[in-house]
C-alpha cells in the first residue's frame, strides 16, 4: 500500500494487557494489521505477546473493504481482533475496512476503531535507510522481515505475498509500539543485512 496516511498514534487502552487480565475465549488480546490497498489488500494476526500467528492476502477488483474482510476471516476464524491498525492511502479506505471487519464480527466490541499508521513509520522503526531508499527496496526488504517474523510457525497458510509481508511488519511494529513485544522485530547479521529465513510449506486450512 502506499504511503500518504497521517500519522495517528496507537491508543493508551491498547496497552500490553498483564497476564491476570487476559480474557479467555474469542475477545484474548489480537491484533489486526492490516496492509490496505483499493483492490489487493494483506493482514497478519498476532496474540498478545506479539508473535504471529498467521497471515493472508486478497482482492477484490470492486471493493478493497471486502478484500480485507475475506482475509481477516481465515485468519481469524471464530475469534474477533480487540485491536486494528491499518496503513494505507487514507482514513476514509480504513474506515470502510473496519466497518466490514465490524459487520462480519470480526472486531470485538471494546475495539473502538482503526488506528491509521503511515508506512513510514514503521518503515523507519524497521528498516535502514538504504532499505527505504524507494519503495521498491523497501517492499523486497519487508518481505524479508516477515519471513523472519513467519519463521516460527510450522507451515503458512498460504504464499506470503508483498501486501501480506507488510502487514506482517506493520503489526511487529505496533506490537512493539504498544509493548507487547520486546525482542528486536528484523535480526541482522553483523554488516547490517537482514539474516535470510527459509520459506515454511504452505498448507491450506479446510
Amino acid at each position: 500500500a502506499a504511503a500518504g496516511a497521517a500519522p495517528v498514534a496507537l491508543a493508551d487502552d491498547a496497552a500490553a494487557p498483564t497476564e491476570d487480565a487476559l480474557p479467555m475465549g474469542p475477545d484474548r488480546p489480537l491484533l489486526l494489521a492490516v496492509d490496505l490497498g483499493r483492490c489487493v489488500v494483506g493482514v497478519a494476526l498476532y496474540d498478545a505477546e506479539g508473535r504471529l500467528e498467521s497471515f493472508a492476502s486478497a482482492r477484490d477488483d470492486a471493493d478493497g473493504a471486502n478484500a480485507v474482510g475475506e482475509a481477516a476471516a481465515r485468519c481469524l476464524g471464530a475469534r474477533r481482533a480487540t485491536t486494528v491498525v491499518c496503513e494505507g492511502t487514507g482514513r476514509r479506505l480504513a474506515e470502510d475496512a473496519f466497518a466490514e471487519l465490524d459487520l462480519r464480527g470480526l472486531v470485538a466490541g471494546a475495539c473502538g476503531g482503526p488506528h491509521v499508521v503511515s508506512a513510514e513509520e514503521w518503515r523507519t522503526a524497521l528498516l535502514s535507510p538504504k532499505e527505504r531508499v524507494d519503495a521498491k527496496k523497501a517492499k523486497h526488504a519487508a518481505r524479508l522481515v516477515a519471513r523472519q517474523l513467519a519463521g516460527d510457525l510450522e507451515a503458512w497458510p498460504e504464499d506470503l505475498t508483498t501486501d501480506a509481508a507488510e502487514a506482517a511488519c506493520l503489526g511487529a511494529w505496533a506490537c512493539s509500539e504498544l509493548k507487547w513485544r520486546d525482542e528486536a522485530v528484523a535480526a541482522r547479521f553483523g554488516n547490517g543485512d537482514l539474516r535470510m529465513v527459509a520459506k515454511r510449506p504452505i498448507v491450506e486450512v479446510s
